[in-house]
């Protein structure tokens, strides 16, 4: 749906760019994504040659040389200057029209296409800059293309996924309706640029050719000529779709090519691997009896944790996958607030949108947020799920950078849609424990001392609870009872650094033991009271060890013994 003047010297136009790295791989770039979509969006315009004759011959045949054929919009998708359009932005065309009650051939022939970017560059080409730019890539049948400008450090708009995107979905459409025309003031200058044009809607409806796969996205933002070629944007920025087209007989009725296609379309060009963000890829489903829990998670992911908390890491693009096990009285919807809102799970502070309802079950809730992680302020997204399990609940999520997650969408919430888990809390505690045996363990670290654990128990690389002042631990550890993981007996260790009885007092919040180095504390957590007793043992050269005991306060005196029955290994 390119911009065509009125006069038969018009012709279709759009283009824009896709994040790919070319002839610069390698290159160190500074660049990120825009902060402002408009940063990102280009106007794109085509020169070259107009040859009109009369379809019956008797009129003489004109050629005009480096003339307007059309414009059109764009978006840069790289640091590097690539940018997607459709196609027939920038490809020769003839087309038969009328003028003056003449039935006339034209035929455009581009030999220049330009990029210009109408918010201009700071510090770097001038309040409106125009860069020529070369075809990469082109698809007639897909009608996309990839177009490489010069140069580096662009802002850019990072992919993200169209297919999880559903019907009713916000989305808002970016580019250059009626290209010059509508700047009326300046009309006629041939270095007018006009501003960014920005249109709000929704996802009517997705379209599937026979195969059955989305062809187009259906909005309700308003589309004009000049829009081909400019990006549809989630709510959260990510491109999910290629303005194409509008029905000039239906009202307010534009569609998109998926950027699934786009997607797809750079793989089997093979510029996948010069896009600014990396796939994932799937893998077949992973059974963990010790958790009793089930999932297919992408390729590559490494256990890096234990216990009630599940932990995988998914190598150089920094998504992660975690899981915990909670007991708590509170409502998915609380749960929910605590995992995205409140930094109880995660150091993250985001806004939950809900995803399509029909994505999770009567027990399991599947959402995506996106905020900033609150130690390092960087973007970051999180595909979760909440799982009722009755007695239990578990929480999982990928998180990481949020181009990553928001690339990747469909196959985290995939991923988690297949999660199957069966209660880990099969014994609660009840009743006091008895007959617990003791075994020397040394500390996973080097020059860790040892410690006692009760045989049998469950261990995970948890901590004891903060206290104010004290620094992070060298090494952590945590058994619990099996059946039980709300009770855990966790230990820390300090070479240095770390005074006995300085650090109990600080971590003392509802009292002091009988000995100068123990304490109590107490705290709610997820909608239930949990109850903490420790101590700090001086191991001399070998630093500072803290044991504590923790458990919901109901299950506390039943637990006690296994700090009462705790022994120094030296």
């Amino acid at each position: 749906m390119p911009h065509r003047p009125t006069s038969a010297a018009a012709v279709v136009a759009t283009l824009a760019t896709l994040g790919l790295v070319g002839p610069g791989a390698g290159v160190q770039v500074q660049a990120q994504r825009a902060p402002n979509p408009a940063d990102a969006t280009v106007f794109i315009r085509t020169i070259g040659v107009r040859q009109t004759r009369s379809a019956d011959l008797r009129q003489s045949e004109t050629r005009e040389a480096d003339v307007q054929l059309a414009t059109g919009s764009g978006f840069v998708v790289s640091p590097l200057g690539y940018v997607v359009t459709n196609h027939h932005v920038v490809a020769a065309n003839t087309e038969a029209l009328m003028v003056n009650g003449v039935a006339v051939e034209v035929t455009r022939t581009p030999s220049r296409i330009e990029v210009v970017f109408p918010t201009g560059l700071p510090n770097r080409l001038g309040p409106t800059p125009v860069l020529e730019a070369t075809i990469h890539a082109a698809d007639e049948a897909l009608d996309l293309a990839v177009l490489q400008i010069g140069g580096a450090d662009f802002p850019y708009l990072a992919l993200g996924d169209s297919e999880a995107v559903a019907a009713g979905d916000a989305v808002t459409a970016l580019g250059f309706p009626f290209g010059r025309m509508v700047e009326v003031v300046r009309q006629g200058l041939s270095d007018v640029v006009p501003r960014v044009s920005v249109s709000r809607g929704d996802i009517s409806a997705l379209r599937a050719d026979v195969a059955g796969e989305t062809r187009y996205l259906q909005t309700s933002a308003t589309l004009n000529p000049g829009n081909s070629g400019g990006p549809m944007l989630d709510a959260d920025g990510f491109v999910v779709g290629v303005v194409r087209m509008v029905l000039t007989r239906g009202r307010n009725i534009g569609f998109g090519i998926p950027v699934s296609a786009v997607k797809t379309y750079l793989r089997t060009a093979g510029l996948e691997q010069l896009m600014p963000t990396r796939p994932l890829a799937p893998g077949p489903a992973e059974t963990l009896p010790d958790q009793r829990l089930s999932l297919p998670m992408p390729l590559g992911f490494v256990r890096t944790a234990v216990g009630s908390h599940l932990h995988y890491q998914a190598g150089t693009l920094g998504v992660e996958l975690r899981t915990d096990r909670v007991v708590s009285p509170w409502t998915v919807e609380q749960l929910q607030s605590a995992l995205v809102t409140q930094r109880i799970f995660e150091p993250f502070a985001g806004r939950p949108s809900q995803l399509d309802a029909s994505l999770g079950t009567a027990s399991q809730t599947i959402a995506w947020a996106a905020g900033r992680h609150t130690d390092t302020n960087a973007e970051t997204g999180m595909v979760y799920a909440v799982q009722d399990l009755g007695s239990e609940w578990v929480v999982a999520r990928y998180v990481g950078p949020i181009e990553s997650l928001a690339y990747n969408k469909r196959m985290l919430i995939d991923s988690l849609a297949a999660l199957r888990a069966d209660p880990l809390r099969t014994a609660p505690i009840d009743a006091p424990l008895s007959g617990t045996e003791w075994v020397a363990t040394p500390l996973p670290a080097p020059g860790a001392p040892q410690v006692t654990l009760p045989v049998g128990r469950e261990l995970e690389l948890d901590e004891p609870w903060a206290c104010a002042g004290l620094p992070r631990p060298r090494m952590t550890l945590a058994a619990s009872p099996p059946g039980d993981f709300t009770v855990q007996l966790r230990f820390a260790w300090w070479l240095s650094g770390v005074d006995a009885a300085g650090a109990a007092a600080a971590c003392a919040t509802a009292g002091r033991g009988e000995l100068p180095s123990s304490y109590a504390a107490a705290a709610d957590r997820l909608g239930m009271r949990y109850e903490a007793e420790g101590l700090f043992f001086d191991l001399g050269a070998n630093g500072v060890i803290q044991v504590e005991l923790a458990a919901p306060a109901a299950t506390m005196p039943f637990a006690r013994s296994l700090l009462d029955g705790w022994t120094d290994p030296r």
